[in-house]
């Protein structure tokens, strides 16, 4: 069973950030204000359901969705995973309050955390997915750590990003891949998905086989 970091219990590993992540909520540049327009604007962007159509999904998988905003993609998966653990993270309240009023599946949990600070246990997590906001992350050498932290040592990262997401940001599929290679990862796959007009990157990154997820 995955245990989840919450304010009220110390976590059980030595090595927990318990304490960063409890206060991840404070420590963005993002306003409510701008979060809620975003939310109303973007939470149900089809790149945030239509990648997980792209994905092998297992029924037992255990799955954290970094960056979650609204929830509709661990919604979405949720149609395709009846038996694991579904976690959204997200450091902004007002994503997390519209992700648990629209969503109406007690399977589902939406935590205060962020990419460098993920509330999950060692090992715990099957697949990490991270739908147009890897090119938020403030840190991502320490992202990277922390999804290699939580993920089991078969387990896969997924990210994917809008073409037009990525050419505001500056990011592109290149950059993308090297920041995995530097971090150890291998890549799996990467695919150019189209949905009417909107185009999307999907890259699939897995952990050396020898190393395992601490490494």
């Amino acid at each position: 069973m995955t245990t989840i970091f919450n304010a009220s219990q110390k976590l059980e590993h030595p090595d927990s950030q318990y304490e960063q992540c409890k206060d991840a909520e404070h420590d963005h540049e993002w306003t409510d204000e701008v979060a809620q327009w975003y939310a109303e604007k973007y939470g149900d962007w089809p790149t945030t359901y239509e990648v997980v159509k792209h994905i092998n999904w297992r029924s037992k998988d255990n799955v954290v969705d970094i960056g979650c905003g609204t929830g509709s993609t661990l919604r979405a998966i949720s149609n395709y995973v009846k038996h694991g653990q579904l976690f959204g993270v997200d450091p902004m309240p007002v994503m997390l309050k519209v992700a648990r009023e629209t969503s109406n599946d007690n399977r589902l949990n939406y935590l205060s955390g962020s990419a460098e600070c993920l509330p999950l246990d060692n090992a715990s997590i099957d697949k990490v997915i991270s739908v147009n906001s890897f090119h938020h992350w403030r840190n991502i050498i320490a992202g990277l750590a922390e999804v290699k932290r939580v993920l089991t040592s078969t387990g896969r990262l997924f990210i994917a990003e809008d073409l037009d997401v990525m050419k505001l940001s500056g990011m592109d599929a290149q950059e993308i891949q090297q920041h995995l290679l530097k971090a150890n990862f291998e890549i799996e796959q990467q695919q150019l998905i189209r949905h009417n007009e909107i185009e999307f990157i999907l890259i699939e990154a897995s952990l050396p086989a020898e190393k395992g997820a601490l490494s």
